[in-house]
């Protein structure tokens, strides 16, 4: 499940690669095996696919799971030097998680999925893994709820209490964790055994990347109208502002998010 345009994952998948916690990868210290099987959960367009399959220098098997049949049909996979293999599954991860087969796994990993699952659920992933004996496992680019833009505008920090709010709604997984994804796994897979590691992977948004910043604060916007519209007025305000501030190279972005490695070992 992903439940985003191609075009939005496309826009941000360069955002993601910059801001990933680079030194959390040192810590995986991967035994030799004749194919290093991942499963890549909420896969969207394959961008966690193209930025982890490149680092490392081993044959890998990937298996790419999310509920849209038309994302999977869009990835593009990484050249590699070893052998790549690439298998496609499309599964309701809201439902059907128990239907995805871990045995075999050396690896279980996400970006940017768990704001949208519920607690309940990570319990349940970490305690499926854990039984799987699954060495690691990699979420990366978890919200923690820091936004912050320059030039500030009055409104910022009330227009930031509601979007958070809003991605505490139901995605089909239950109450959404949102901001407190990453609390969730550390707690829910250090209670199934995992060593638990972690690191910043904030976007840094500069003011030349104004199509990002325009399309986050459209659907910054949109989600803030769902929330409350009674605020509508002054919603609406602050995203002329802000559009205003974005259209004249002038606004600066920062998105807080946390990288978490778990290790079975």
């Amino acid at each position: 499940m992903s439940g985003f345009s191609k075009e939005w994952l496309a826009l941000r998948e360069s955002a993601d690669a910059a801001a990933r916690d680079i030194l959390l990868l040192e810590r995986m210290h991967i035994t030799p095996v004749e194919e290093f099987r991942v499963i890549d959960l909420g896969t969207g367009c394959a961008s966690n696919l193209r930025y982890l399959a490149p680092l490392r220098n081993i044959s890998q098997h990937w298996t790419l799971v999310d509920a849209d049949q038309d994302l999977l049909n869009s990835v593009v996979a990484p050249k590699i030097e070893l052998k790549l293999r690439i298998e496609k599954r499309v599964l309701d991860l809201a439902h059907d998680l128990d239907a995805l087969d871990m045995t075999k796994c050396n690896l279980v990993t996400a970006s940017a999925f768990f704001d949208l699952v519920s607690k309940p659920w990570v319990t349940h992933l970490a305690t499926k893994c854990a039984d799987a004996k699954i060495a690691y496992g990699l979420f990366a680019l978890n919200v923690d709820g820091r936004v912050s833009w320059t030039p500030q505008d009055p409104d910022d920090e009330e227009i930031r209490n509601i979007f958070t709010a809003h991605m505490s709604r139901d995605k089909g997984f239950g109450p959404a964790l949102g901001v407190h994804a990453t609390d969730a796994i550390e707690n829910c897979f250090k209670a199934a055994g995992y060593h638990v590691f972690s690191g910043d992977s904030s976007w840094q948004i500069s003011s030349d990347s104004e199509k990002l910043q325009s399309d986050f604060m459209q659907g910054y916007l949109q989600a803030a109208l769902e929330q409350d519209s009674s605020k509508s007025e002054m919603i609406e305000a602050w995203a002329k502002r802000r559009g205003f501030h974005i259209m004249a190279g002038k606004s600066e972005l920062v998105v807080g998010h946390r990288d978490v490695l778990l290790c079975l070992d």
